[in-house]
Formats: C-alpha cells, structure tokens, sequence
C-alpha cells in the first residue's frame, strides 16, 4: 500500500509534535516506512527519520517509541512488572529508569491500560485485561492504594483482588458504599465542596482521572484521525 503525500505530511506532523501519543507515533513511522520499520533496529529508524525527513525525536518521545515497538515484538508487560511500570511512566510522559519502580497516579494507569488497548486494536495484538499477569496487577493496585483511594474504578477493575489485598482494612467500603460512591461519581452534575468529606474527595479523584483519561483518547484519536 502507497503512502499518500498528505499521509506521509501528517505522519511528519506527528514526530515533530513533542506531546504526541506512543500509538501515534508508531503510527506515523509506520506510514512513512510502509511497515518496513517493525524489522529495523531502533538506530536505523532514528537515523532514516533524521537523514531522510529531518527529524530528531526528543528523548521522552523516543522512549515512547521505542516502548510499543518493543512490547510489540515481545509482550513482556503483561507479566513483567517493571516492564509494566516503565510502560506507564512512558505512556504518560515521562522519560523512566529501566529497573525501577515509581509509584504513578491511578489516573496515569487508567491511560496506559486504554492506550495499550488501542495500539493492541490497531496492530491486532492481544493486550486484553485477562492477560496481565499477578506483578502487573499488583503495582497497579499499590498505586491505587497509595494514592488513597476507597474503590477500584471502573477501568482497573482487573486488580480488584490486588486491591483488597494491599488496601487498609479500615479504608474498606462495602459493595454499597462502593456502589454509591462510584454512581455519584458517574452522574453528569457534581459539586465538589467539602474537602473534608472522604467520599466527596473519592468522587473528585475518579472524576478527575476520568477527565485525564478522556482528554488523552481525544488527543490521540485525533492524531491518529489521517493515518487510517
């Protein structure tokens, strides 16, 4: 298949966008090498987009890169957990440390799990939530934990028992508390207005993490909107 001039101009677009999504710019090389890429070495890629397009990624956007073409060849994340771990430091942004463990926001989770889902959709892997494995699970679970939240959104519904694991007992609220908790924060309409109040802050910070991760599916949705 032939790359068309207003393609490869998008794709272009892309790399030199700094902010830009993992998915998208393994997208626009994709689109500029026509597929030929997913063979090179890492250094041959960075070289034919600099020799070839005058372009030099940054070295959070090459770690980005270089993450999904990597987990793309060798799925690791879905039992490594600091695969796992590096992979959401990335995915969100940050330039990580191999080998390390960073705590990150639960919010920060949620994108990575909704991104690698897209990339998985779009490349025809499996990256579904029943294929992760117990470490990867688990540092979600701390993040959750650590972060001090109650419930166990919607979207990391995969470490639920992780959760209940690490979580503090006195923290624990029953299925009807959860349920309460999660609906209110479901409901278009919500004042936030006493800081003070544990379950108007448990509402704040799904919402928010909700907000964060809807704001990411637009952005790169709309990067990836003239690569099809």
């Amino acid at each position: 298949m032939q790359s068309s001039p207003t393609r490869v101009s998008k794709a272009i677009s892309i790399l030199h966008n700094e902010e830009s999504s993992a998915t998208a710019l393994v997208a626009a090389i994709d689109v500029i090498f026509k597929g030929q890429c997913f063979a090179w070495e890492f250094d041959t890629i960075f070289s034919e987009l600099e020799e070839e397009y005058g372009v030099v990624l940054s070295p959070e956007a090459s770690d980005r890169l270089m993450a999904l073409l990597a987990i793309k060849q060798n799925p690791a994340h879905l039992w490594d957990g600091s695969v796992f771990a590096n992979l959401v430091e990335t995915l969100n942004g940050s330039e990580c440390l191999t080998d390390t463990y960073e705590q990150c926001s639960p919010g920060e989770c949620c994108w990575a799990l909704k991104e690698l889902k897209m990339f998985s959709d779009r490349y025809n892997l499996r990256f579904d939530e029943e294929m992760y494995g117990d470490d990867p699970r688990i540092f979600v679970a701390c993040c959750i934990a650590s972060d001090g939240w109650m419930v166990v959104p919607e979207d990391l519904e995969m470490c639920r028992e992780e959760f209940y694991r690490t979580h503090r007992l006195d923290r624990h609220l029953s299925a009807d508390q959860e349920k309460s908790v999660l609906d209110t924060a479901a409901k278009k309409d919500f004042d936030f207005e006493d800081e003070d109040d544990a379950i108007q802050v448990q509402v704040a910070k799904i919402r928010e993490c909700k907000a964060y991760v809807d704001h990411r599916t637009y952005a790169l949705e709309e990067q990836l909107s003239g690569l099809a």
